[in-house]
């Protein structure tokens, strides 16, 4: 646990913006590309980097 935590720590500090409810908005409105198809490509720096 206490190693998920400081990775988590590390994590919050790497990520050039913080994750609020704007952002999760606008990156929320380009999960569809004009094809009307899903692309996460724009998503991914936020997820971990074993995804």
């Amino acid at each position: 646990m206490q190693k998920e935590m400081m990775y988590m720590e590390e994590f919050k500090t790497e990520r050039a913006s913080r994750l609020t409810l704007e952002l999760v908005k606008e990156l929320w409105s380009k999960t569809y590309n004009t094809d009307g198809k899903p692309d996460w490509s724009h998503i991914l720096p936020y997820y971990d980097d074993t995804i």
